[in-house]
């Protein structure tokens, strides 16, 4: 390599008994020790890998981060959808599930009197039980 007077960025001088060796048979990686050729091309694999890593890392962070924007903006748009596509296909049997449970009864009963709904006048003219008239549908 050379800037643009014709120097050369490296100074190195290759001795005569070197180049001798090299034409009888010593190989390509012993006079690239000896040069310096062989530690400058480990320093740049070993620059090159690191890059290469980090720009692994830095790939898989950002496709994470995009599909789980993208995930999150789906979920956010058919959620409602979903939730209520489900009430009215199963919320009877939940709700009728739900009241089986004496837990859930007594937290009910608990709400109600909170909020002072504990007289009923009316409640004996319902017709029926009123777990078989919820939302149309029989038990």
């Amino acid at each position: 390599m050379t800037d643009s007077s014709g120097n050369s960025f490296i100074q190195f001088n290759v001795p005569v008994d070197w180049l001798e060796r090299a034409e009888n048979g010593a190989d390509a990686v012993t006079i690239a020790y000896q040069v310096g050729v062989l530690e400058l091309l480990a320093i740049s694999l070993t620059v090159f890998a690191a890059i290469l890593a980090f720009a692994g890392l830095l790939g898989f962070f950002s496709v994470r981060y995009s599909a789980m924007a993208a995930a999150r903006e789906i979920a956010k748009a058919n959620t409602p959808q979903a939730v209520n596509d489900y009430i009215r296909s199963n919320g009877y049997a939940a709700i009728r599930d739900c009241l089986k449970e004496p837990e859930t009864v007594a937290a009910l009963q608990l709400a109600m009197d909170a909020l002072g709904l504990t007289d009923a006048p009316e409640a004996d003219q319902v017709e029926g039980d009123l777990l078989e008239s919820f939302n149309g549908q029989a038990a």
